[in-house]
């Protein structure tokens, strides 16, 4: 492992003791390194992994904690170390470092008997899950098709008439939320009474009154713009002083509908827009300025004309309360049509297993065990945590030292069920005099150039606030160190706007933008100070196929993961489906890709046909390898079966390396790729994975 060095907010991290811990830690500032030293001096230190649970949001993060924890731990050793480092290399593999799921599932299976739970009791995989929640969708749905209730009726004319796609997808988002906590029931019923929950095509007072405030607020932000301008051209002064009028009646009218809500909605605008009038010096800028201010204006009388009357939000209420309540009833039908079905196929998912874990913590008896062999809890990620977890670290945690890490600017995992407001909250706890705990900030970001974190810095100060972003960006705490030295890096703001649609002759924005960047890279490459290799490009998405067009059109040289590896390429997908079928044929999702593809020669009308008759199987795979029915789909079957069997045997006959290159050769999988013209790029891709 490369010698670390930390600096100094780093090196108190790892130091600090006899206190809880929280880590507001930046993107690029070393969380995972700090917490691995921290980890590796508390056994210098005489602590022992046997007494650490360490969680991970993953586990490839924790495989990877693992594999760094080894590495330090070696060369502390080798470095003429103590002996305790080569004992702890061998703690390691029993070491309680994995998802706060996978530590559930351990402790399950350790204390099943305590809990009446089915020793052949298993955990269910994604495609079983879903099958599950499929079924019992189903159940819940067809009895109210049957009673043909009012307010179901009603509820699916409001949603999608003649299809209840739409209706499924809202029962179940709201019972992901009833998943996280069973407090959420009576949170829900309250917000119902009240209103407070949106239906898609609908708006809440609050939403309406934040969405109007949010807009607002932007206004006064151009409306500042557009002041600093006129200041230059306005030789009267009577421009500015109308403008500067506007803006503080806009700032009051925000003050005024946070208090009154719809009454200062309804009562307008305090102020009249009035005409401008006087000389200035720029008649291309007052026109552009005017354009901005009629915008404004037309946006709020709109806002103001299309706002609901008292009798209109009357009926609109009654009905929306009617769909809430008929919403959430299905929610709680089909939570329980769900239970049933796992407990009759004795199985549970991974939300059963925190809370089973949850419900063992309440046995004094397993509380002391594990609090005894829990004596530091260190928690990665801790923005991405979720209520139940958080019950678990707090039953987990009278006596053990806590140290949490991670970045609330960072959550993105909210429709998992995490909630960010879990990590600001210990932050306040931790942050309040006596405190039994400490924030520790990590801010200083070792990926990027200075003048580009300088940019993030005043771009995020604005955008992020309390009640913007639901979080202070410009804080010690969360906005990110910039050290002192040469102000490298540059920041280049370029932008693109369409007023119309562009036609199938047109460029499209997407092209608009990789040819603008194209344009930069061969600027600066032809300046003699850069090289292609110098340039990196960052997406939201793996899509890179207009990049990949111009790039080629204009003769710039580039890697792309897409071009060299193809993950996201049809035949490394299939490649890898078929692999996983050979080797484990039970797996669900491989199974399906596999008799969906050339091989199997299977279409969805099969699949329904199989698992229509294996209806009582838990899973597909089980419903496949016992269908019987005479006919095309089980002659398919057949003959999928005689390659399947022929592959498994290869590849018991040979190594790895020569069973990857047989199957790449014999398989038919590169002779399938250039039937249908996508064999060169297609072979070229899959022999970069074999190499």
């Amino acid at each position: 492992m490369k010698q670390f060095k930390p600096t100094g907010e780093q090196q108190n991290i790892i130091d600090s003791r006899q206190q809880n811990i929280l880590v507001s830690a930046s993107a690029g500032t070393g969380k995972t390194r700090v917490m691995i030293e921290r980890i590796i001096k508390l056994l210098e230190d005489g602590e022992s992994l046997s007494k650490m649970l360490i969680v991970t949001f993953t586990e490839k993060a924790a495989m990877e904690m693992r594999k760094r924890l080894e590495e330090g731990l070696k060369d502390r050793y080798e470095l003429g170390g103590k002996e305790k480092f080569l004992e702890e290399r061998l703690r390691l593999q029993s070491a309680n470092i994995s998802t706060l799921h996978g530590y559930c599932t351990k402790m399950i299976h350790r204390y099943a008997y305590m809990l009446g739970l089915s020793q052949d009791m298993k955990v269910l995989e994604d495609m079983e899950i879903l099958f599950l929640k499929e079924e019992a969708m189903d159940k819940t749905m067809e009895k109210h098709f049957q009673e043909s209730e009012e307010d179901f009726i009603r509820l699916m004319e409001y949603f999608s008439p003649g299809n209840d796609t739409e209706l499924r997808a809202w029962v179940e988002q709201m019972d992901d939320f009833l998943e996280l906590d069973e407090a959420n029931e009576k949170y829900l019923s309250e917000r119902i009474r009240d209103l407070l929950l949106p239906l898609p095509n609908s708006r809440t007072l609050d939403g309406i009154v934040k969405s109007l405030c949010s807009t607002l607020t932007v206004y006064t932000w151009v409306y500042k713009d557009m002041i600093e301008s006129m200041q230059r051209i306005d030789e009267s002064g009577k421009r500015v002083e109308i403008l500067s009028a506007e803006r503080e009646a806009l700032l009051q009218w925000i003050e005024e509908i946070k208090r009154e809500r719809e009454i200062a909605i309804r009562r307008g605008f305090p102020v009249k827009f009035k005409r401008m009038s006087g000389k200035v010096n720029d008649n291309e800028l007052k026109e552009s300025l005017n354009e901005v201010r009629k915008d404004i204006k037309d946006e709020i009388k709109a806002y103001i004309d299309n706002f609901p009357s008292d009798e209109n939000w009357k009926l609109w209420r009654e009905q929306k309360r009617r769909h809430l309540s008929m919403l959430f009833s299905l929610a709680k039908e089909f939570r329980e049509n769900y239970r049933i079905l796992k407990e009759n196929n004795k199985a549970m998912d991974f939300n059963d297993m925190e809370k089973y874990f949850l419900s063992l913590l309440e046995k004094e008896e397993v509380k002391k065990e594990l609090k005894e062999e829990t004596k530091w809890i260190f928690f990665d990620e801790y923005q991405d945590a979720n209520p139940v977890q958080e019950q678990i670290v707090e039953k987990l945690s009278d006596e053990a030292h806590l140290f949490f890490v991670g970045d609330v600017k960072q959550s993105i995992y909210a429709f998992r069920g995490s909630r960010p407001q879990i990590f600001k909250n210990r932050f306040k706890r931790y942050t309040k005099e006596k405190a039994d705990g400490i924030v520790l900030p990590l801010s200083q970001n070792f990926r990027s150039k200075n003048r580009i974190l300088s940019f993030v810095n005043s771009v995020f100060s604005v955008l992020m606030t309390e009640d913007f972003g639901g979080l202070k960006y410009d804080h010690a705490y969360h906005r990110f160190n910039i050290p002192e030295g040469e102000n490298e890096g540059a920041v280049h703001l370029v932008y693109q706007q369409f007023h119309t649609k562009p036609s199938e002759d047109e460029v499209t924005q997407k092209e608009l933008e990789a040819f603008s960047i194209a344009l930069k890279i061969k600027e600066m490459v032809e300046s003699g100070e850069y090289t292609y290799g110098d340039f990196g490009i960052l997406q939201r998405n793996s899509s890179f196929k207009e990049y990949e067009s111009v790039f080629r059109k204009m003769g710039i040289p580039y890697y792309s993961e897409n071009e060299k590896v193809g993950y996201d390429r049809g035949e490394v997908d299939l490649f890898f489906n078929l692999l996983r079928t050979v080797e484990n044929p039970k797996m669900d999702l491989p199974l399906i890709a596999s008799l969906l593809s050339f091989v199997g020669g299977m279409d969805e009308e099969d699949l329904w046909r199989i698992r229509t008759a294996g209806a009582q199987e838990l899973s597909f795979s089980s419903a496949f390898w016992k269908y019987e029915e005479e006919g095309e789909t089980l002659r398919k079957k057949e003959l999928f079966c005689a390659w399947l069997s022929f592959w498994q045997k290869t590849s018991e006959e040979n190594s790895l390396s020569d069973f990857l290159w047989k199957f790449f050769e014999e398989s038919g999988i590169r002779e399938y790729f250039y039937s249908i013209g996508q064999g060169k790029g297609a072979e070229s891709r899959l022999k970069s994975i074999l190499h």
